[in-house]
């Protein structure tokens, strides 16, 4: 019996759509919402709101006219305005550029003089790649609270928006190496030690069998195993917690057995919000891919959060894994001592595959200004050049 959200169509048909769309993109979507599925197709079947090519479908694009002037706005939270009459596609799909190219020209055939806007996976290299066939400008990218990292683009107009600065399009980048001295870096080890084992359990979705645990030298109550920043929240915890709603950041309770921490935090000369330290446990410790983009207050305008990383306890076995706005996956291991950066708004994950070291890091978020920008973008821009020394030996 067909049910009504078919609409009409068979269950087959509609698979063959669901499968295109489910082996591009499945292993991109980390949400609950991120995947086009049948009942999706068969809405826009209803509406003639799909272009396609090949049985089964090898390219397909879902899309809508805009009825009125809509603001998309970036990670960075620049504001995009796409105009009423535009046509969106919200979900693209292909198996290879060619396909994909073929039905994006079929559509701007269509509708000659209009503007025209596509959604895609900045990590489906199929898709990107057609529409840069077709002539398609990249704007900029979206990243949801799932980590899905999806650029926009337009035909038909100038790009609106101007490319990132350096600062923006950093992801993960060395700051300074050896930041820490040998003394300071020993002293802070030490206060571990004897400060006894502070570090305790919190849940995430991506906190992997248990393996992260933190506490706070500065949080958002006295006592230190509260690591959280309430403004971060579901909407439900903040109706269960409207006392802590207007908490102010503040040293714990742990602050005066850190003195020697806290000192080398302070000379950074930054205003400072929550800082804490941060544990991976050996062998299978991991952190999950995720994006921190819930956080609105993240990121690097004057009076957004920045956060910083000092490697106090690692090993060649502690891998970082980011994803850039474009959708670059980058995989570095940090020295102990060394400062970096971490724009917490993209995709992240962490593994510790050491069979006895367990990570540990001082986390230091700080509030961002013109300071925190020059040095994120020289180590960004240091980052992008090329490597003198290796074109020499080419």
């Amino acid at each position: 019996m067909m049910a009504d959200w078919q609409r009409g169509f068979e269950l087959s048909y509609l698979q063959s759509f669901g499968d295109l769309f489910k082996r591009r993109h499945k292993a991109l979507v980390f949400g609950a919402f991120g995947l086009t599925k049948e009942r999706d197709v068969a809405e826009a079947l209803e509406r003639k709101r799909i272009i396609w090519a090949g049985t089964p479908p090898v390219a397909a694009a879902i899309f809508n006219v805009s009825k009125a002037d809509a603001t998309h706005q970036d990670f960075a939270q620049r504001d995009c305005l796409i105009p009423e009459g535009s046509i969106v596609i919200k979900a693209f799909a292909c198996d290879d550029s060619a396909a994909g190219a073929r039905i994006l020209t079929r559509l701007c055939e269509r509708a000659p003089g209009r503007r025209i806007w596509v959604e895609a996976f900045e990590e489906d290299r199929a898709a990107c790649a057609a529409l840069a066939e077709c002539g398609f400008a990249y704007v900029c990218t979206k990243i949801s609270a799932g980590s899905e990292i999806k650029g926009l683009y337009c035909r038909g107009m100038a790009p609106p928006l101007p490319p990132l600065p350096a600062e923006e399009a950093a992801t993960q980048c060395l700051l300074r190496a050896e930041w820490l001295t040998a003394e300071a870096h020993a002293a802070i080890l030490d206060e571990l030690s004897r400060s006894g084992d502070r570090f305790a359990q919190h849940y995430s979705d991506y906190n992997k069998r248990k393996s992260w645990t933190a506490f706070a030298l500065r949080g958002y109550q006295d006592n230190a195993d509260f690591i959280i920043k309430p403004a971060e929240m579901a909407k439900g915890w903040k109706d269960d917690h409207p006392e802590l709603m207007a908490a102010r950041v503040r040293w714990t309770e742990a602050a005066p057995l850190f003195q020697v921490t806290i000192a080398q935090v302070e000379r950074l000369g930054l205003q400072l919000d929550r800082v804490r330290f941060m544990r991976l446990r050996s062998k299978n410790g991991e952190l999950s891919r995720h994006a921190d983009i819930t956080d609105r207050e993240a990121g690097l305008r004057d009076g957004c959060i920045a956060r910083l990383h000092v490697p106090i306890r690692t090993s060649q076995a502690v891998t970082f894994v980011g994803y850039t706005a474009r959708g670059e996956r980058l995989e570095q291991k940090f020295a102990e001592r060394s400062l970096f950066y971490l724009d917490q708004r993209k995709p992240h994950a962490v593994y510790n595959t050491d069979p006895a070291l367990d990570r540990i890091h001082l986390v230091i978020d700080c509030f961002a200004d013109a300071y925190v920008r020059q040095m994120i973008a020289e180590a960004q821009d240091a980052r992008a050049a090329p490597d003198t020394a290796a074109l020499l030996r080419a």
